[in-house]
């Protein structure tokens, strides 16, 4: 933390992995997150 933000490590090696459903939930336009966010903008 530095000045009340979040930073990121200088070191090599840093790194995130999404799980296989995270990457289908999330898929632009067919996942399930795009299909609920969508059809709270038609109404």
């Amino acid at each position: 933390m530095s000045a009340g933000r979040y930073v990121l490590p200088l070191a090599p090696g840093y790194g995130v992995e999404m799980k296989p459903e995270s990457l289908a939930d999330f898929e632009y336009p067919r996942g399930r997150a795009w299909a609920w966010a969508c059809s709270l903008a038609v109404g």
